[in-house]
């Protein structure tokens, strides 16, 4: 920051934190928004980066190749406002600023099943495993697809998306309801991302307080014993086979009595 007369300006650096070169209009425009925010003693919500980003989100959404200079307000004030509903100001003000209306460019009426078989498991997929694809597209399709399979995307609300995370809590493991909490807003998120929507109802959805913690209660030998007693033949092979190899489930059922080398 350099100061001019009795007056305060800032200088920012040229090249964002990815190194790459910002636009001199789009830069010149934060440091006039910090500027004005110093003269009034105001301390504005986040960093110049910050700002200097969000600028050229819309320069870059609007295709304008100039920026102009526009007061875009006051957010709220600091002490009554928290970096949750800073940002969610400051994404409608971009959205507005870069003529998304409030109607989605693509259909929002596409239902929740297809998008997620359709437009994100495919971009998923790149990237997971064939095992791992398959227990997540297990638990995926028993706690958010088997319940919303054929409600419309638009029809989602926050409040609606909160109760479904607050019943499973009441069912699954903390670990579990964490995960269907990460599942819901990648899915969310990615249909603003393709235009489907265009507003986020999961992105404010929270954690539910107080969530059981995951049973780590460990068997003595004598407990193990007396279970393992109880067990058929069958069965008892199974458990001590995946307890004493640590296999995965394709592993232990795929066995075959030809894959025995017992030495003669």
């Amino acid at each position: 920051m350099a100061a001019e007369g009795s007056r305060s300006v800032f200088r920012l650096n040229a090249v964002d934190r990815r190194g790459r070169k910002i636009d001199p209009s789009v830069l010149a425009a934060a440091e006039g928004i910090y500027s004005r925010a110093l003269e009034h003693g105001l301390k504005l919500l986040g960093d110049p980066a910050v700002v200097t980003t969000a600028l050229e989100e819309i320069a870059a959404r609007t295709g304008t190749e100039k920026w102009k200079k526009k007061r875009i307000g006051v957010l709220g004030l600091r002490s009554r406002m928290s970096k949750s509903q800073a940002r969610e100001k400051l994404d409608a003000e971009i959205a507005k600023q870069a003529g998304r209306g409030a109607a989605p460019n693509k259909d929002s009426r596409v239902t929740f099943g297809w998008f997620v078989r359709k437009r994100w498991y495919p971009l998923k997929e790149a990237d997971w495993k064939s095992e791992t694809a398959r227990d997540k597209k297990c638990i995926i399709q028993k706690d958010l697809l088997d319940p919303f399979e054929s409600i419309p995307l638009e029809e989602f609300d926050k409040f609606q998306l909160q109760v479904h995370l607050n019943n499973l809590a009441k069912m699954c493991s903390k670990d579990r309801v964490l995960q269907i909490k990460a599942y819901m807003q990648a899915i969310f998120a990615e249909a603003v991302d393709q235009e489907f929507l265009a507003k986020d109802p999961a992105r404010n959805v929270k954690a539910p307080e107080n969530l059981p913690d995951t049973d780590k209660t460990t068997l003595s030998w004598e407990q193990l014993r007396t279970a393992l007693s109880k067990l058929s033949l069958k069965g008892r092979l199974i458990l001590e086979l995946d307890m004493t190899n640590a296999l995965r489930p394709e592993e232990l059922f795929g066995l075959r009595w030809g894959y025995w080398n017992c030495p003669s």
